[in-house]
């Protein structure tokens, strides 16, 4: 009688977990319906619902396993949308912070090889958005610094002060540029 006591709450044990997998694979499954997750990232999601460290292992191993999670696509689509927007190495390193993915800047360079593009020609394009956004808007070679180079700072193309100096002799020449345009 003990004995089968023991067997049906193994059973009763057994069924509660497949329902806790099932119940958690479906919430994971349903998550990356709407957007991509890192395995960092699912595992954070899934233990604020609540799941028991099991339960989360098992469904993380199981999305692996079906290819649902991938950290290595998830870093090159980040890339991808970020390069594409002008985002500079330290505004994506940041991202790949937020998400649980490791950020290196040779796997950075390596990825702008691949898309035919070097690291300063990146920059440079970057630099030629911000002055065509605000070289007409701006009254003084300053101001037009200013503004410039904060934009860098909020794409990530600049980290600290010792930056600046290889994009002030630029902005001059462009700044230069206009006025002598303006006076034709």
């Amino acid at each position: 009688m003990i004995n089968q006591n023991f067997e049906l709450e193994r059973e009763t044990e057994n069924s509660a977990s497949l329902l806790k997998f099932d119940s958690a694979l479906k919430t994971a499954v349903k998550l990356l319906s709407k957007r991509d997750f890192s395995t960092l990232g699912m595992k954070d999601a899934l233990s604020r619902l609540e799941y028991d460290e099991p339960c989360i292992s098992d469904v993380i191993e199981h999305l692996l396993q079906v290819n649902y999670l991938d950290d290595e696509r998830l870093a090159i689509n980040l890339l991808k949308k970020y390069v594409g927007r002008g985002k500079g190495p330290h505004y994506i390193k940041n991202e790949f912070f937020k998400r649980g993915l490791v950020f290196s800047m040779e796997s950075y360079r390596q990825f702008l090889l691949n898309e035919g593009v070097t690291s300063s020609d990146h920059m440079l394009t970057t630099l030629e958005r911000a002055a065509r956004k605000y070289l007409n808007k701006c009254d003084s070679s300053y101001d037009f610094e200013r503004k410039v180079l904060s934009y860098l700072f909020r794409q990530g193309q600049i980290q600290d002060q010792s930056e600046i100096g290889l994009y002030k002799s630029t902005l001059r020449q462009l700044w230069s540029s206009k006025e002598i345009q303006g006076s034709n």
